[in-house]
């Protein structure tokens, strides 16, 4: 008989995990989504996330990374929904390249240190309903 693990390991999300999201996740080109809010994680977003071409949905908020959002992150055609708000550490302007996900419906960038203006490129963000 299978054994489950208790509830509050099946998530990770109880302060288990912790470090930098690994340059390998850009070998998980099958992956569909990645949600790992609140999970002790740090550092940058790597730039091998934009090889996730088939990635849907990003959720890494309520963690304590930093350093700047990827431009590799525009060739992800897929990406519906970006979440790195609550995270205190992102820095810089956004990439123009945001302008490249067209099929983005939402993106929450609050609760970060981003300066600069917001890009006219968020013009071509058609499907964005959350901002």
């Amino acid at each position: 008989m299978r054994r489950e693990p208790p509830p509050h390991r099946k998530t990770g999300w109880n302060g288990e995990l912790g470090g930098p999201v690994p340059t390998e996740i850009g070998l998980l080109t099958n992956l569909i989504t990645l949600i790992m809010p609140s999970s002790n994680l740090d550092g940058d977003i790597p730039t091998e996330v934009g090889r996730l071409t088939a990635l849907t949905r990003i959720d890494l908020a309520s963690n304590a990374m930093g350093g700047s959002i990827p431009t590799e992150i525009g060739g992800m055609a897929a990406l519906e929904e970006l979440t790195v708000g609550n995270n205190n550490g992102f820095t810089g302007s956004l990439p123009t390249q945001l302008g490249q996900l067209t099929t983005l419906t939402k993106l929450e960038l609050h609760k970060n240190q981003l300066i600069g203006d917001v890009p006219t490129e968020i013009g071509s963000l058609t499907a964005l309903v959350d901002l």
